[in-house]
């Protein structure tokens, strides 16, 4: 991790699932954990070209009936180098299960169907608005390097109109680069925010290998410094289920998934 700005607290590994929910869920509060990927073998298989040999005639749906083989999906993200439209595939675990075997979270969820993982592959220079989830998030970089910027809760007053999208289906293209030459998205905050601009919480940069938990309504956006694969565990809370359903339920199981076409 390299700290940009605010504080982050960083551990080797988690605690049990009791003392991490005390600590970092009921808190709450963020965390970067080490050495979760130890034993992972998407540490060292997943590749864009690796998709593309072995998982490359699965299908992703893209919403409206539409879908994608993953192979044609890498070929659209590896041409977005020669200045082509940018693209980012987002594809649920359900469209390729066999990946489940090449990676792990600890279990700390309490029911099965509440919980959802998504691989993110893109190329550099793509980036989420700011936003938040309802769900609790495990997110763990295995190719590549990634921005993170977090805001407390408390900010969520100063990000408004909301940009409304369904599951990451819309997003915002990176425009412009701060004097160190990393993308900030200054380019896209008068579409976001009411009123002055707040400091993140914590900004920091997220290297393979390194898995930062990020709870429930913690505002955050993401932006891909080079071509990258994530992935995201995360899973909803009972609570929250309760007070958006039936809303949330059918889309939270439904497995959504895209491939996003950005907007310049």
């Amino acid at each position: 991790m390299d700290l940009l700005a605010g504080a982050l607290e960083t551990r080797q590994g988690l605690p049990p699932r009791r003392e991490f929910i005390r600590k970092y869920v009921d808190a709450p509060q963020p965390v970067l954990a080490h050495g979760l990927t130890k034993n992972w073998r998407a540490m060292d298989l997943w590749t864009f070209d690796w998709f593309r040999r072995n998982h490359g005639d699965a299908i992703v749906p893209q919403g409206n009936k539409r879908t994608i083989s993953v192979r044609e999906a890498m070929d659209r993200v590896e041409k977005c180098a020669s200045g082509g439209p940018m693209y980012y595939l987002l594809m649920d675990l359900q469209c390729a299960p066999g990946l489940k075997s090449d990676f792990s979270y600890p279990d700390f969820h309490t029911l099965e169907p509440l919980a959802r993982t998504v691989l993110w592959i893109g190329p550099a220079g793509t980036r989420s608005p700011v936003h938040y989830d309802d769900g609790h998030t495990f997110f763990t970089q295995i190719v590549g390097r990634k921005r993170i910027q977090l805001y407390s809760p408390e900010a969520t007053q100063y990000f408004l109109p909301r940009v409304r999208y369904q599951f990451f289906s819309v997003y915002l293209n990176e425009v412009s680069h701060s004097e160190d030459g990393l993308p900030h998205g200054q380019g896209d905050l008068e579409l976001l925010l009411d009123g002055n601009h707040p400091k993140p919480y914590v900004d920091f940069i997220i290297e393979p290998g390194e898995t930062v938990f990020i709870p429930s309504h913690w505002e955050h956006r993401v932006t891909s410094l080079e071509p990258s694969v994530s992935v995201s565990y995360q899973w909803m809370p009972i609570a929250a289920l309760a007070r958006r359903l039936p809303k949330l339920a059918v889309q939270w199981l439904g497995g959504a998934t895209a491939l996003v076409e950005w907007r310049g």
